[in-house]
C-alpha cells in the first residue's frame, strides 16, 4: 500500500543480505530511474512534446530498499491541452504506463512475435486517450523502435541484480514484479522490426581500433570519427592473421571490400547499420607523424 500520499509510484529492491556486489541495488536504482525518465520522454509525445516530466525524490525506506518517487510537470503555453487541471491525469498515465510495460515481461523470457509489440503499444496508447486533456484527440502511439528501446533499457538496468534478489514496482494500491529472467535478444527484435533491408558494397579504409584475437571475427574499426564494428568473413585472410602470417596491430588500417546493411522499419526509420568485410585487399601500417615527413 502507498504510505506515501505525497509520492507516485516506488520501486522496492529486496536483496538478499550478505551477498558479494552490494553496489548492483544502487546501480539497478539508479539506472532504473535514468531508463525510467527516457519512458517517460516517449510517453508525453503521444500526448504533447511540450510537456516536461521531472521526477523528484520523496523518500528512501531501508529495509528492503523502497524509493518514492513523485512527477512534477512542465509545460510551454500550449492551445492544444485544455484549461483544466490536467497534471494529474498525466502522471496517472506515466505510472500506468510503465505498469503496463513490466507486467508485459512478466510471462515471457524474450520477445518472440512483433504482435505482442503492436499491442503494448495500443494498450499505451488507449491510456493516453484516456487523459481526455486534448481538444483534439490527435494521439500518437509510441512508436515500435521507441517502445523496445525502453524495454532494452529497463531490462539491462534490473538485469545488474542477483536472481535471487526482487524488484517490485509499486503503485498506490497496487503493485507488480520485474521479471529478472526476461532478457532482450538484439538480433531477434532487430528481425521482427525490419520492414526493409537494403545491401550494398563499397571499398573502405579503416582504421583498426581492436583485432580479433579470439576467433569470432568480429574487429572494431574507426570510419572519420565513428566507431564501426564489424565482422571479416574473408577466410583465406583470417586463417593467415590467425597463423601470424599477416601482423595487424591497433593503429594500422586496412583497405577492404565492405558490405553494408541497412534495415529500415515500419516507419522507414534506420534500426541498423551493418558492416561485413568481405575481402581485405591491403594492411597498412602505422606510420608516427613524424617518420612519415622523414620519409
Amino acid at each position: 500500500m502507498n504510505n506515501k500520499p505525497q509520492a507516485d509510484f516506488c520501486i522496492e529492491i529486496d536483496f538478499k543480505k550478505g551477498t558479494e556486489a552490494p553496489n548492483r541495488v544502487f546501480r539497478a536504482l539508479s539506472d532504473l530511474i535514468d531508463a525510467f525518465h527516457s519512458f517517460d520522454l516517449h510517453l508525453i509525445s503521444s500526448i504533447d512534446s511540450k510537456i516536461e516530466p521531472v521526477i523528484l525524490l520523496e523518500d528512501i525506506e531501508t529495509g528492503s530498499i523502497k524509493t518514492w518517487l513523485r512527477y512534477v510537470l512542465n509545460v510551454v503555453d500550449d492551445e492544444a491541452i485544455k484549461k483544466l487541471d490536467w497534471k494529474p491525469a498525466i502522471g496517472k498515465y506515466l505510472v500506468k504506463a510503465k505498469y503496463l510495460l513490466i507486467d508485459f515481461t512478466k510471462e515471457k523470457t524474450e520477445i518472440t512475435d512483433k504482435n505482442q509489440i503492436t499491442q503494448l503499444q495500443d494498450d499505451i496508447l488507449k491510456l493516453a486517450k484516456e487523459t481526455d486533456v486534448k481538444n483534439i484527440p490527435d494521439y500518437q502511439p509510441v512508436s515500435g523502435e521507441k517502445l523496445l528501446q525502453n524495454i532494452k533499457t529497463i531490462t539491462q538496468s534490473a538485469s545488474i541484480l542477483n536472481p535471487e534478489d526482487k524488484l517490485i514496482y509499486r503503485t498506490g494500491e497496487d503493485a507488480t514484479s520485474f521479471n529478472l529472467s526476461f532478457r532482450y535478444a538484439p538480433e531477434t527484435v532487430e528481425a521482427l522490426l525490419t520492414r526493409e533491408s537494403i545491401e550494398s558494397q563499397q571499398m573502405m579504409i579503416l582504421k583498426v581500433r581492436k583485432p580479433d584475437y579470439l576467433g569470432d571475427s568480429r574487429w572494431d574499426f574507426r570510419h572519420g570519427d565513428r566507431s564501426l564494428p564489424a565482422k571479416i568473413t574473408d577466410t583465406l585472410w583470417l586463417q593467415g592473421f590467425q597463423n601470424r602470417e599477416e601482423d595487424v596491430r591497433p593503429g594500422d588500417s586496412i583497405k577492404a571490400e565492405v558490405k553494408i546493411t541497412t534495415k529500415y522499419g515500419d516507419d522507414l526509420d534506420v534500426i541498423s547499420v551493418g558492416y561485413e568485410i568481405l575481402k581485405v585487399l591491403e594492411v597498412i601500417k602505422y606510420t608516427p607523424l613524424e617518420q612519415g615527413k622523414l620519409l
